[in-house]
C-alpha cells in the first residue's frame, strides 16, 4: 500500500490547524511567559545597572534624573529605557 504524499501533507496540515485551534490560549500564554522572561533576563538588569550607576555618581539624587528624563523624552510613548548618554557630562 502506497501513501499519497499530497494527502499525507494535507493531513499533517489539518492536524496542525486543529492543534492550534484547540490550544490557542496555551500558545498565547506561552508567548507571554517567554516575553516576560526575556524582559527579566535582558532589559531589567540593564536598566537597573544604569540607575545604580547614576545614583552612585550623583549622591542618590534620582528625583532630578526622573524629572529631566521626562522633559527630554517627551510623551509617554517614547519612554522605554532609562539611559545616560554621556556619563562624564552627566547628560541623559
Amino acid at each position: 500500500m502506497e501513501i499519497n504524499p499530497i494527502s499525507f501533507v494535507w493531513e499533517k496540515f489539518k492536524n496542525l490547524i486543529i492543534f492550534i485551534d484547540e490550544n490557542i490560549l496555551g500558545i498565547i500564554f506561552s508567548i507571554f511567559i517567554l516575553y516576560v522572561l526575556f524582559y527579566l533576563l535582558f532589559r531589567l538588569p540593564h536598566n537597573l545597572k544604569i540607575i545604580k550607576k547614576y545614583k552612585r555618581e550623583n549622591g542618590n539624587n534620582d528625583i532630578k534624573f526622573i524629572t529631566q528624563r521626562c522633559k527630554e523624552d517627551g510623551d509617554e510613548k517614547g519612554r522605554h529605557y532609562v539611559y545616560l548618554i554621556n556619563t562624564k557630562d552627566k547628560t541623559y
